[in-house]
């Protein structure tokens, strides 16, 4: 009778402390990047819900989220370890402009969910869009070249500001750049709307997207339907040859992690915008797509060097 309570103690005691299985999820920005939060916040609530996963953020900063990138192409998932990617649009610019040196494909990956997104402001130093327009020369700024908010400037100096002169200054981060224009140095930069809360200097001329704000028009409305779309967009993918089964889970769980109440709030912080289209997945393919296209139009036409 001992021998058997003593097997069904460590039956028992295997199966409460079996280890769980890692999952790795990269992302390219520090912890001080706004959106760093809602990843941390909804592993968290992750890995609360349930045992069999451990979601660990792996932070690999630079290149405007490509060392991230490259490194999940590189590992390896395993029967004990997953890899996910973390990113923005900028996952997409990288194989497009330098498909010699990104280090990763799309055909790699696949959208595990959509987080949201949250559209870019022309900020400027009290000056409307009226005035910019106004301007015969106008120097916008951006967070690097080849960044997705430089294929932005790019078409913009190329339709709205077509018949001016346009400078377009490179900055080591959006931040130099916002610097940049409350001091003077450079007319405007995009940015995200909650950049500039509480700064008495800056203010947002045109925004892109569909949603306007009193006093703000819309970049759309000056002949350029394709800025209704610019938003920045953040999100989660995985391997394409991830099993399907543990696709599935992995999937379901960030899911319902994501409606939780606290990782909610840092998306309303950070005014994250949540589409309806977000929550079917069987609209992910064909979103994944759409990135891809995008990012061909605002690159056409662009040499970075």
């Amino acid at each position: 009778m001992k021998k058997i309570l003593a097997l069904l103690c460590f039956l028992s005691s295997t199966a409460v402390w079996a280890d769980p299985i890692k999952v790795v999820v990269y992302w390219g920005w520090p912890n001080q990047q706004a959106q760093t939060p809602y990843y941390r916040t909804m592993f968290d609530q992750a890995n609360a819900d349930q045992k069999k996963y451990e979601f660990v953020l792996e932070i690999r900063p630079g290149a405007g989220g490509g060392i991230a990138a490259k490194a999940a192409a590189d590992d390896r998932d395993s029967a004990q370890r997953i890899v996910l990617l973390a990113h923005s649009n900028a996952f997409f610019v990288r194989p497009y402009l330098y498909p010699e040196i990104a280090g990763y494909s799309f055909d790699q990956f696949r959208t595990v969910m959509i987080q949201g997104h949250a559209n870019l402001g022309l900020i400027t130093k009290h000056k409307t869009m009226a005035q910019l327009m106004e301007q015969n020369h106008i120097k916008i700024g951006t967070s690097g070249a080849g960044s997705f908010n430089h294929m932005l400037v790019e078409r913009l100096a190329r339709t709205v500001f077509a018949h001016k002169q346009v400078t377009i200054v490179h900055y080591t981060s959006q931040n130099d750049a916002l610097i940049a224009v409350a001091g003077g140095h450079i007319d405007t930069v995009f940015a995200f709307r909650p950049d500039i809360q509480g700064n008495d200097k800056l203010t947002m001329a045109a925004i892109t997207g569909r949603r306007a704000y009193p006093g703000t028009p819309l970049l759309s409305s000056y002949g350029v339907p394709a800025f209704a779309e610019a938003s920045v967009n953040w999100f989660i993918l995985a391997k394409r040859d991830l099993p399907a089964t543990t696709f599935q889970e992995i999937q379901t769980i960030l899911l319902k992690a994501e409606q939780n109440p606290l990782t909610q709030k840092t998306y309303t912080f950070n005014q994250l915008v949540q589409e309806p289209s977000y929550k079917n997945t069987s609209f992910y393919d064909q979103w994944y797509k759409q990135q891809i296209s995008q990012i061909r139009y605002l690159s056409n036409g662009v040499t970075v060097k």
